[in-house]
């Protein structure tokens, strides 16, 4: 034992030196830099230091180079020299930016080369840059709507791609859930885009000419990155140009959707051969309002039965909600019945009281249902979700089946979280009353713990210590429990732990049913204590070593009713390996060392046993497997019929792949097991597939066939114990040891919305001629107007009318996406808010085209004007109207103004630009085109200058 640990001790010693006896130096000079990593940022500078120690008695001549030397803001000098025993540090800074840093983690190597008498030696030193926070690409949408115009078979997707950091970026554009006759031409098309850099992206969209049909659907658009990445996710809406428009079924009008999924599934099995019906659905409501459900249904064929269960009904609002149902709750044993569920909230706190029974099916004809009793909580939590700093729960339970009723309190409190500390307490107590015979028995049972945790920059400690008495209701009851772990992490590569833990469950046994349960075992204890030791190799690869030393003990009843004690002793190492690249992931893990088993009176001698587990995983495939050579936990030995020389092999290959467009979905998986003791083999063969009939209609099925070939086998758990007389079988019987199960089914989705506050907004636009706001006998419809609200358009039919249908209350406003000749007419109503069905005439004033220029006669000692875009072009009517429009490079503009009279005038880019005739007059008659033309002088000099 002493020297089982001496040499554990200095295994240990070795794993720590390691990384640096794998550096070797000159026994005269000691070179390193300061700090081995860095942490850097975009646009940054970022410091280090080179530490020269000249261990020797004469002076040395040293030159230095490096590839990034040049590119230093502060640089390191050349050549220099160094006086015997004297330390130099030499400081060098850079700036993170795109010409410098090119990977997320990268190596700054140097060479330092000693010119002293005789043959130059050269020792390589440098550091290791990381970039701590990597930007992500952003996405532009020019627009997130993309109209399929009548006529039209191709429409042009247009997004412009940022990359904010500093590293380069390949990813490839992706349009997804394209319906049927829809093809992206330049589809998965990979793209490259440097740091600070960004790109414009068209990508042709082939379908289908829709003239005359109505089209609406979502598509997903992503940009796919490293294999690592989540890649980006955008959605898209198309749609056919018509003059009506749904505003509730999009995000942006604060509608929500409504869903329901509805399966039918035929089930078929060696022992069961059933009908299954399973639907889900989702309302969404005003006022924050929703109302869920979920049934399952299942008819027994052969038995002619049928349950329904893990079903509920549940209306929730801002505040409060009420569940009614099939119910799994956590009140500090696990509970799975029916029962109602009501809930309060108000800022970060939550009430819920709680009616529950131990029988998950609510409805069911079957026989022999037993008494199972039930339970009424109460259960009071603080602090956002999953995160809690308070909960109190009281809980009575009667469980008619065990003759008992109880009730138990339990409190936990998060007593501090500032700055790098954290600590939690617990506290509980129950009292149970039991009826034997005629007899009554109460029980009194307590627990308490206490969870400390600090983490700082590079260190950390957690520890937890809870002990609950065995009269204690719950699932940790006759618990101590006992843990602390200590982390170091010096370098972003590397770190260490250091940890123990000690567990100890004691059962409770009184003699009744309990005993029956939990058969002959008393108590069970495991104690750990190891070293860790977990280095990053590279990008992909990092590598971890763990021993410990691990020891059990498990206490029982034997044939005499006599405790009997069980022990075991390990000393083991843990090491593992994980690779993650782009398309591929690698882990394998090693646990292997030395045993001794205490059984009852008989020692085992020590023994050699190891656990081997290792996962693959590629884009479409991985492959599991797992082997074990002899006894590895006490209850394995237990379990068993002798001690070592036996294997264990489990090999489980996975495949998943979609076809057609992702509309078929199929994935299956094999697996062999093989128990060496027991000779038991099984083997499973499972798969599932789903396929799109068309958007909404789903055909789903999964199959699973197994064979269990046993010998021999006894098993052993702390539930049922150990059975005395072993199975065995000489033949495979198939009709009890093999299973298959096949199942069938449809399924339906419907998205739609509940909200019924909904009305229809009919705008009817006209030309006004007479300008009165009216519509009078022979003023005409103004067709082909596109029209725009809520981020989407519409266009005017043959009669000038729009239909958008919206939510009651809510505010609209609209706007014309085109003008094509048409303005809105300052009697235009502009706004609308409604209660009902309603309809409005739009007045709009018919505009008359102008076309503008700006062009230059170039004189001598005139610079020419090589481009006349972005000049602004300002005009204003008599009545106050206001309109702009831009040049081009050639200079020209066009702009639509109503009937009137104008003054324009050009703004110029630059202040020695100067326009002739600027701030003109023009009139304005409808129908007749108007040309506006302006000189501009450059009044900036050339003057050559010639040399004599």
């Amino acid at each position: 034992m002493r020297d089982s640990s001496t040499v554990g001790i200095l295994f240990l010693i070795f794993l720590y030196l390691f990384p640096y006896l794998c550096f070797g130096q000159d026994k005269d000079l000691n070179i390193h830099f300061e700090k081995d990593s860095l942490e850097i940022q975009d646009g940054m500078t970022f410091l280090n230091s080179l530490i020269i120690e000249n261990l020797r008695s004469d002076t040395l001549y040293l030159e230095i180079a490096g590839e990034f030397l040049p590119m230093a803001l502060l640089r390191i000098p050349n050549e220099l020299q160094i006086a015997p025993h004297d330390v130099l540090h030499l400081p060098i800074k850079f700036l993170a930016s795109k010409s410098l840093i090119h990977q997320q983690d990268q190596h700054f190597n140097f060479d330092v080369v000693v010119k002293n008498n005789g043959s130059p030696k050269k020792i390589t030193v440098g550091f290791k840059t990381h970039i701590s926070h990597k930007k992500g690409l952003s996405v532009q949408l020019e627009k997130s709507e993309f109209y399929l115009l009548p006529g039209m078979e191709k429409t042009y997707l247009s997004i412009l791609v940022s990359n904010p950091g500093l590293l380069p970026v390949d990813f490839k554009v992706k349009v997804k859930n394209l319906p049927k006759g829809f093809e992206l031409l330049a589809h998965a098309e990979a793209h490259h885009l440097g740091g600070n850099e960004k790109k414009e992206i068209v990508i042709p969209l082939k379908h289908p000419n829709f003239e005359g049909k109505s089209i609406d659907f979502y598509s997903s658009l992503e940009l796919e990155l490293d294999s690592r990445e989540r890649p980006l996710r955008y959605t898209l809406r198309f749609l056919s140009l018509g003059s009506k428009v749904n505003l509730i079924d999009q995000y942006a009008s604060g509608g929500n959707f409504s869903v329901s999924n509805n399966e039918i599934n035929y089930l078929g099995s060696n022992f069961i051969n059933s009908l299954q019906l399973n639907s889900r659905s989702e309302l969404y409501f005003p006022g924050h309002k929703k109302f869920d459900y979920s049934l399952q249904y299942n008819y027994y064929l052969n038995q002619s039965t049928y349950q329904l269960f893990n079903s509920y009904l549940q209306f929730s609002s801002k505040n409060w909600g009420i569940y009614a149902g099939s119910l799994n709750e956590n009140l500090n044993y696990n509970l799975n019945g029916k029962g109602i569920k009501g809930t309060y909230r108000w800022k970060d706190q939550r009430i819920h009281g709680i009616f529950m029974d131990n029988d998950l099916v609510i409805i069911g004809n079957e026989m022999g249902r037993r008494p199972v009793g039930y339970n009424i909580a109460l259960e009071y939590l603080k602090g956002p979700l999953s995160k809690e700093t308070r909960r109190f729960l009281a809980v009575f339970n009667s469980r008619p089946d065990l003759n008992s009723k109880g009730a138990m309190m339990n409190v936990e409190q998060q007593v501090f979280q500032s700055g790098f500390h954290k600590m939690q307490l617990e506290s509980g107590v129950s009292l149970n009353r039991l009826t034997l015979d005629q007899d009554q028995i109460y029980e009194l049972g307590y627990a308490g713990g206490i969870r400390y945790g600090f983490q700082g920059e590079r260190f950390g400690w957690q520890s937890l210590h809870y002990y609950s008495h065995p009269n204690f209701t719950g699932n940790r009851r006759g618990v101590l429990q006992s843990e602390i772990l200590f982390d170091h992490k010096p370098h972003k590569i590397r770190s260490y732990t250091l940890g123990w833990t000690f567990n100890r469950n004691r059962i409770k046994s009184n003699g009744m049913e309990y005993a029956d349960v939990l058969k002959d075992l008393l108590q069970i204890s495991q104690m750990n204590a190891s070293v860790g030791v977990q280095q990053k190799l590279s990008r992909d690869w990092s590598v971890g070593f763990s021993p410990y030393y691990m020891r059990q003990q498990m206490d029982r009843y034997d044939a005499a009713a006599d405790i009997e004690h069980n022990k075991s002793q390990s000393w083991r190492l843990r090491n593992s390996w994980s690779y993650f690249g782009r398309a591929k992931g690698l882990n394998i893990s090693f646990d292997q060392g030395f045993s001794e088993q205490h059984i009852g009176q008989s020692r085992t001698e020590r023994f050699y046993s190891i656990r081997v587990n290792s996962q693959v995983n590629l884009r479409t495939f991985s492959l599991m497997m797992f082997y074990q050579y002899n006894p590895y936990f006490l209850s394995d030995g237990l379990s068993n019929m002798k001690f070592g020389k036996y294997h264990v092999l489990t090999v489980e290959p996975k495949y998943s792949k979609s076809f057609l467009h992702n509309a078929l979905q199929v994935s299956s998986s094999l697996m062999y097991y093989y128990h060496g003791d027991s000779r038991n083999s099984n083997y499973v063969w499972n798969g599932q597939f789903e396929y799109e009939v068309k958007p909404g209609l789903h055909l789903r099925g999964d199959f699973y066939f197994g064979i269990n070939k046993v010998q021999r086998m006894m098993m052993y758990n702390p539930e049922t114990g150990i059975d005395p007389e072993p199975i065995v079988y000489n033949k495979r019987d198939p009709t009890l040891l093999s299973t298959r199960q096949v199942r069938l089914g449809l399924r339906k989705d419907v998205k739609f919305n509940s909200q019924r506050n909904e009305a229809n907004l009919l705008l009817q636009f006209f030309h006004d001629s007479n300008g009165n706001g009216k519509r009078d006998d022979g003023e005409s419809a103004a067709s082909g107007v596109l029209v725009g609200m809520k981020g989407l358009m519409a266009q005017t039919d043959k009669n000038g009318k729009v239909k958008f249908k919206v939510l009651k209350g809510e505010t609209y406003s609209y706007n014309l996406q085109s003008h094509n000749g048409w303005m809105l007419s300052n009697d235009a109503i502009k706004q609308f808010s409604l209660s009902r069905n309603q309809s409005f005439d739009i007045p709009l004033v018919k505009m008359t085209l102008v076309r503008g220029a700006i062009f230059q006669e170039l004189k001598a000692y005139q610079q020419q004007i090589s481009d006349f875009s972005d000049y602004q072009v300002l005009i204003r009517g008599e009545n106050g109207g206001f309109f702009q429009a831009r040049t081009n490079a050639e200079g020209r503009f066009i702009v639509f103004l109503p009937e009137g009279n104008y003054k324009v005038e050009v703004i110029p880019k630059q202040g020695f630009m100067e326009v002739v005739e600027n701030g003109k007059h023009f009139s304005i008659q409808e129908g007749k085109e108007v040309s506006l033309n302006f000189q501009v002088i450059n009044s900036e000099r050339r003057i050559r200058i010639q040399q004599f």
